[in-house]
């Protein structure tokens, strides 16, 4: 037993599995390490409006590129050389600048007509603002996913981490210099910067001297049809993500509130880094062997169980040391959060453990409808019971929400996988 573990561990660093882990454990570290700096620079209301700005600002990330990014894992996978592997990359990368110029500009002019609440009212400029950065931002995670695309889970991991890094150090010499607009001028320049000094890694490294095949029309219809169907499954569970705050502010709530939320969502937000490295590192070799029902299957119930036993063991010790971890991030002046912290992170357990790797899995292998069907059902039930219980339990009444929302989504997926798949045969269920 222990000479099988010690050789999966040895095949999995030959992978390059754990640059994978290391690198987003280092990314979110940095992340969190730097917001710290920014929560406590800004004032409760200040954040309270960042939170607010952002927010919108995701709603927005829900069409970027209208989901071409997605394809990059799936297309450049599947190329058979890099001549077909650059056809891919150059249409994907192309046609999104042109549909982000598109949506940045659209979505500018309505950030000054939309109708911000009274407590939000500044915001406008602020939004417009973090808009230009869209299209340099997506860039430079088509880029990104290049990389992982050619399997090269080390650099992947660096770069991811570099770029996460600056970004982070950007925003917090933002919020040291000025306020809010100087954290989104600060920013955007770093996403310019990025996508230019990226987007030359990948041509010089890769694509250099390489003549791309000719893309034809039915290929270019494939790729626009996958990414649509991703970027409405992604979509609809990104509204899972970012409606809670936007339904808060829309009910009443203060800034105050929202940056309660955001607080309390913070440490349960990183039980995803596990599950997240895991999606990332086998969603290629998924991809390699979608039409092997047997390599699926097996190799599907070895990572739903390593993944669902490493959340589950985070989760643990989030949930014990909550008091300290809240007071060390946020300090004192959010330690009314710890109750609400940890029902959120119930919830973030359901969906990182239970939904999360069936959901990418399917949706990798180009099984997205099923994927996108059942986040549209868990959409519109949050929706609809947040709608009702914000006005009598607030934040509270959205925690629990989620948790009976995730619990239901997760359940469904895992039979359609496991029907699909034939798990219960394996397992003996019938």
């Amino acid at each position: 037993m222990i000479n099988r573990i010690i050789t999966n561990l040895k095949v999995l660093w030959q992978k390059g599995a754990l640059y994978i882990v290391i690198g987003s454990f280092a990314t979110k570290f940095v992340t969190l390490f730097g917001s710290i700096f920014i929560v406590r620079l800004l004032s409760k209301d200040e954040y309270g409006v960042l939170s607010y700005v952002e927010n919108l600002y995701s709603f927005v990330l829900l069409i970027a590129g209208f989901g071409l990014s997605n394809a990059v894992l799936r297309y450049v996978v599947l190329g058979n050389d890099l001549s077909e592997k650059k056809k891919y990359y150059k249409y994907i990368n192309n046609r999104s600048w042109v549909y982000n110029i598109i949506i940045s500009i659209v979505f500018i002019v309505s950030a000054f007509i939309y109708p911000h609440p009274a407590e939000f009212t500044n915001s406008s400029l602020f939004l417009a603002l973090m808009l230009v950065m869209l299209p340099f931002q997506y860039n430079v995670e088509n880029n990104l996913a290049t990389e992982r695309a050619m399997f090269q889970n080390r650099r992947f991991a660096v770069y991811s981490f570099i770029v996460s890094t600056v970004v982070v150090l950007g925003k917090v010499f933002g919020a040291f210099i000025g306020n809010i607009g100087s954290i989104i001028a600060v920013t955007v320049a770093i996403y310019m910067a990025g996508g230019a000094v990226t987007t030359s890694f990948v041509k010089k490294r890769y694509f250099k001297n390489i003549k791309e095949d000719k893309i034809d029309k039915k290929q270019k219809k494939e790729i626009n049809i996958y990414s649509f169907q991703y970027m409405i499954t992604n979509g609809l569970w990104t509204l899972f993500m970012i409606s809670d705050v936007f339904l808060l502010s829309k009910l009443g709530c203060s800034p105050d509130i929202i940056a309660d939320y955001k607080i309390a969502y913070v440490w349960p937000a990183n039980v995803g880094i596990i599950c997240s490295a895991i999606a990332v590192f086998v969603t290629p070799y998924f991809v390699r062997n979608e039409k092997n029902k047997v390599w699926v299957r097996t190799n599907f119930i070895k990572v739903y169980l390593v993944n669902l036993g490493v959340v589950l063991i985070i989760g643990g010790f989030l949930c014990v040391l909550a008091k300290p971890l809240i007071y060390v991030y946020a300090g004192a002046k959010y330690m009314n959060t710890i109750n609400l912290m940890r029902i959120i992170l119930i919830g973030a357990l359901i969906n990182n453990g239970l939904r999360m790797i069936t959901a990418n899995t399917l949706s990798a292998m180009g099984q997205v409808k099923y994927n996108m069907v059942v986040s549209l059902i868990g959409v519109v039930l949050q929706i609809s019971i947040n709608i009702v219980v914000i006005p009598k339990f607030g934040t509270y009444g959205v925690a629990c929400t989620s948790i009976f929302v995730y619990t239901l989504m997760a359940i469904i997926l895992f039979f359609i996988f496991a029907r699909k798949y034939d798990l219960f045969k394996r397992t003996g269920i019938k």
